[in-house]
């Protein structure tokens, strides 16, 4: 099919390498001059309350070293950094933020007089470390309280040209991933048997009425089976990015190229029953603009969907959000309002010329994809809405869930529609039975009048 090299293309430049709960400084500017900085959000579960506890306690480990940063007007000297000891990465409770850190002096001098990050009060949440040059290995901590966890740095010193390298990683007790992504683990092996179910039923309907299956029933069953290898692929890439801490991009590319499949299938399944049960071969039909644009919307969901994934971990705003949501909804709805018009033409015709039972399929189709369309923007308008950080919890459902939920709804509505039957085969005959019988009798009435 057509989708499937353009697919490769549209996510390869979207695919990036990832690691789990994780934050590089190899390429973030240092805070200037007696200035804090926040820079990402790690999501933690306590041992009491992670849904797996087989890592015992939550830790963060810390590999990170002071050096100069060549590219700016004026390096810091190497003698200067190696003594500097004013620049603290620290890792704060986001509940607590405000409360643990003064905006207006959060800065003071520990017991040497060494300027440093100082805190309003004590917490056993806390986790600040002083950025070195002349450290060696790495500091690992544990972290003991559920929550979102603000990695910053403050430097209190007058050293500027400075650069950090290294890293900050987060393991939870279930494993390397993200709490706002764990669930997603549990998401998408529900999905797949959701989706195994679907398909077993429908091949069996196929199986016991082989001699009324046409192309619809048969995309119905390819978009199912497809369901099922992308959900299955989803579940083992969180699976192991959970139990190594290695994002797999071969794992997630395959299973977005299916995903894009099967929406192509879908597609194209939706108007091939305009296309069989249309009384002549005039009229549209998806063409190679429609799998470009297939295409299209797909690399723009999936955008929309890495948006979602990374608002709470960057603090993105709404408006951000919105940038990234707005090409998947123009270009989806143009999609389906497009297939609408021409079922809805199709299907106006077939009733025209006394069709009745194969203008009704086309008219359930039409309500099927109306249905899609009102789903589709309120899940959009959901996921827009800018949730409070105690809800971080439910990042697994309201990133991926609305889409998938909706997708699977309309494929089983499309099942009821479409189900192998005596009905579905007779009204997808074209020319209809009764019209070959009129035209065979024609010329017979034509001589007997003569």
């Amino acid at each position: 099919m057509a989708c499937l090299p353009a697919a490769l293309c549209a996510l390869g430049a979207l695919a990036r390498l990832a690691e789990a709960q994780s934050f590089s400084f190899d390429s973030v500017d240092v805070p200037g001059a007696l200035q804090l900085r926040t820079y990402y959000t790690f999501f933690v579960y306590s041992a009491q309350d992670a849904p797996d506890r087989s890592l015992g306690a939550a830790t963060v480990t810390a590999r990170v070293a002071l050096m100069a940063d060549l590219d700016a007007p004026s390096p810091a000297p190497t003698s200067q950094i190696l003594a500097y000891r004013s620049l603290q990465v620290a890792l704060l409770p986001e509940s607590d933020f405000w409360g643990l850190v003064d905006p207006r002096q959060f800065c003071g001098y520990d017991a040497q007089s060494t300027p440093r990050l100082t805190l309003r009060h004590e917490n056993t949440g806390v986790f600040v470390h002083s950025v070195l040059a002349d450290v060696e290995g790495s500091l690992e901590a544990t972290l003991n309280e559920t929550g979102a966890y603000v990695l910053a740095l403050c430097n209190c010193g007058n050293l500027t040209g400075l650069k950090v390298g290294g890293s900050i990683k987060v393991r939870n007790p279930h494993g390397h991933l993200s709490g706002t992504d764990y669930g997603k683990i549990a998401f998408y092996a529900s999905l797949a048997v959701l989706y195994l179910i679907t398909s077993l039923v429908w091949t069996a309907l196929v199986a016991l009425r082989r001699d009324t299956v046409g192309d619809v029933q048969k995309g119905i069953l390819v978009v199912s089976c497809a369901g099922v290898v992308e959900a299955c692929l989803m579940w083992w890439l969180y699976s192991h990015w959970n139990g190594s801490g290695e994002f797999l991009r071969a794992l997630y590319l395959a299973g977005s190229v299916v995903s894009i499949w099967k929406l192509c299938v879908a597609f194209r399944t939706a108007l091939a029953g305009a296309e069989v049960l249309r009384e002549s071969q005039e009229g549209p039909t998806a063409d190679w603009k429609v799998s470009v644009a297939l295409v299209l919307y797909a690399a723009a969901e999936f955008k929309f969907r890495s948006a979602l994934r990374f608002r709470a971990a960057y603090a993105l705003q709404a408006q951000d959000v919105l940038v990234d949501g707005i090409p998947a909804i123009l270009v989806g709805g143009a999609l389906l309002s497009w297939a609408i018009y021409v079922l809805i033409g199709d299907a106006h015709g077939l009733k025209a010329v006394g069709s009745d039972e194969k203008a009704m399929l086309l008219y359930r189709s039409i309500l099927i994809l109306v249905l899609v369309s009102v789903g589709l923007l309120l899940a959009f308008i959901l996921q827009l809405l800018d949730f409070s950080s105690n809800m971080w919890r439910l990042h697994s459902l309201l990133s991926d869930g609305p889409f998938h939920a909706i997708f699977l709804l309309a494929l089983c509505a499309t099942m009821a529609v479409w189900r192998p039957s005596e009905a579905t085969r007779q009204a997808s005959l074209a020319p209809s039975i009764d019209k070959e019988d009129e035209e065979e009798r024609q010329p017979i009435g034509k001589a007997m009048d003569g």
